[in-house]
This record gives structure tokens, sequence and C-alpha cells, in this order.
């Protein structure tokens, strides 16, 4: 993984690539604890080959997802 840190002054901003083998959740759960995030959201997504991704519906009050089984960019 290469990162990548943009600072303005209220927030700190992360670029990470990640390399092709790596799990993204592990990975960028590993990536918050080294840089002690304890909040954060994902802004963008670039491509992927496959993945689980979610999100929490309120209305229903849980989480949903969708599995993607093809190389994707989002």
């Amino acid at each position: 993984m290469k990162s990548k840190v943009v600072v303005d002054e209220r927030e700190r901003t992360f670029v990470l690539i990640l390399d092709q083998a790596e799990e993204a959740f592990q990975t960028l759960s590993k990536f918050a604890d080294q840089e002690r995030i304890t909040g954060a959201s994902v802004t963008a997504i670039g491509a992927f080959e496959h993945a689980k991704v979610g999100w929490f519906d309120f209305s229903a009050t849980h989480y949903k997802s969708i599995s993607v089984g093809e190389h994707a960019r989002c």
C-alpha cells in the first residue's frame, strides 16, 4: 500500500493506493490503527476486481450490502 496525507486547517485527508493482492478492509483497518483514526468516511473507491460493498439504511435500521463479482470502477 502507498499513502499520502493532505492536510488542511480542519482535517487530515489520506489518499491510499492498495496493491492488487491486498484485502481492502484489513488494510484500511490497519492503516487507521497506525494513524490513530477513530472516525472517518470514504470519499471514493477506484477500481476493483471483486468486492462486497454496503451502506446503512436508516429507514430499515440495518446494513444493506451488494456483492460485485467483476472488474468495476466507482
